[in-house]
C-alpha cells in the first residue's frame, strides 16, 4: 500500500485520470512535459522510462481511454476517459479504480468502459 489518500497529489503518469488528460495534449506539449518529468517508482510495476510513459500516453490517445495497472498501488487497476466540454476541450477526466483480483484486463475494460464513456458524453453539454 502506498498510503495514497483521496485528493492526494500524485504524478499524472501513475493515475488513469492523469494519463487520460495527458493523452489529450498535443504531441509537442507531451514531449515538453516529459522532458521535465522526474520518474518516481511507486510500485515494482511503475513505468520506469520516458519511452514507456510516452508509449502509454500514445496508446491512451489512440484508444480514447487510459488503462493503468499497478502503477500507484499493487493490485489496483485504473480506467479513465477524458472529460470534454461543449467546445471539445479536455477539462478533466472521469476515472474508476478496481481491484485486479481474478478479472482479466479485457473483461474489466469491456464491463466498465461503456459506463465511463456514457457519463462523459452526457456531461459534455453541461460543462
Amino acid at each position: 500500500n502506498t498510503g495514497f489518500a483521496l485528493g492526494a497529489r500524485v504524478p499524472p503518469v501513475v493515475t488513469s485520470a492523469g494519463m487520460a488528460i495527458l493523452s489529450s495534449w498535443r504531441a509537442d506539449e507531451v514531449m515538453a512535459w516529459l522532458e521535465q518529468y522526474e520518474i518516481k517508482p511507486f510500485t515494482p510495476f511503475t513505468l520506469s522510462s520516458r519511452e514507456q510513459v510516452l508509449a502509454s500516453i500514445l496508446t491512451a490517445s489512440q484508444q480514447g481511454y487510459a488503462l493503468l495497472e499497478q502503477q500507484l498501488e499493487v493490485g489496483v487497476r485504473g480506467l479513465a476517459v477524458p472529460l470534454k466540454n461543449h467546445k471539445a476541450e479536455t477539462i478533466g477526466a472521469l476515472s474508476l479504480h478496481m481491484p485486479i483480483g481474478n478479472e482479466e484486463t479485457a473483461e474489466a475494460v469491456r464491463r466498465a468502459l461503456p459506463a465511463l464513456q456514457q457519463v462523459a458524453s452526457e456531461l459534455r453539454n453541461l460543462v
